[in-house]
């Protein structure tokens, strides 16, 4: 039988030897890939335990909404291509369309609507307080005719009755009152005699006063004698009103007393010279 040799004998147990090594690193390599496996597993399960207790809820529309709207407006209304959305000439107009409908249907409501709401059943067919003022303005300021003028002793005719200068005379008036200023005027008696079988309406009637050649307006006071008239004058009978007037002595050549008797009548008018002194 042949002899080994020392190189052989040397070698078996080299080659032995590292065959254990390589199996025993492969095994701590198995442990510990199954260590890491396990503590993989451990922590799963623990996240999994832990975050049972705390489960967040869902947000809710109006959140998402908001949300979705804070995001599109921040954007700038991108779209799912992330380029920049601007709406159409057409939508603008359809949209600022339909803002002013709506603001027409909101200034239409029906005042019997309007009563329902409020739990009136009564409603107002009567036209509105605005419209009623307006038209007064409208009527106050457009100029009325003036009839031809009397003489200041003379007679003028009014709707339902006659108007007549009862008296005139020259005065030192005195000034009464806030604003009031003294000084020569002259005081008349305006008396209205009713004619018809109605009562008259005096409530409205107004007396004004011009002088002079220039025909200046003349300052109307509220002492002195001064007596307004009666709301109303009856059938047959007469009533009367007391005026004073600021009035120099040099303008009284020509004295002009407008009675501007009612809204639907012409405007009456009495002129001459007036009284210059006093007494």
């Amino acid at each position: 039988m042949p002899e080994r040799s020392d190189e052989t004998e040397a070698g078996m147990p080299e080659s032995g030897n590292a065959e254990r090594g390589r199996r025993k690193q492969r095994w701590i390599a198995a442990a510990l890939v199954g260590v890491a496996g396990a503590a993989v597993a451990v922590a799963a399960a623990w996240s999994a335990w832990t975050g049972a207790g705390t489960t967040t809820a869902p947000p809710s529309d109006g959140a998402v909404a908001s949300a979705a709207a804070g995001q599109e407006a921040a954007s700038g209304k991108t779209g799912q291509t992330g380029e920049t959305v601007t709406p159409s000439e057409d939508d603008a107009e359809k949209s600022d369309k339909k803002s002013e409908e709506e603001k027409t249907d909101q200034a239409k409501t029906k005042p019997s609507e309007a009563a329902k709401e409020s739990g009136d059943g009564s409603v107002d067919n009567s036209p509105s307080g605005s419209l009623a003022v307006a038209k007064d303005a409208d009527r106050a300021a457009t100029p009325k005719p003036v009839a031809p003028a009397v003489e200041l002793e003379e007679t003028a005719d009014v709707a339902g009755g006659v108007a007549t200068i009862s008296k005139i005379e020259a005065i030192e008036a005195k000034a009464e009152g806030i604003g009031q200023i003294a000084g020569p005027a002259i005081r008349f008696v305006v008396e209205v005699r009713n004619t018809s079988d109605q009562e008259l309406k005096l409530d409205t009637a107004e007396i004004t006063v011009e002088a002079g050649a220039q025909k200046l307006p003349a300052i109307r006071l509220d002492g002195s004698g001064t007596k307004l008239f009666p709301l109303e004058v009856a059938a047959g009978k007469r009533a009367s009103g007391t005026f004073v007037f600021l009035v120099p002595e040099d303008q009284r050549g020509q004295v002009r007393i407008y009675l501007n008797y009612a809204a639907s009548e012409s405007v009456v008018a009495f002129e001459g010279a007036a009284p210059r002194k006093a007494g």
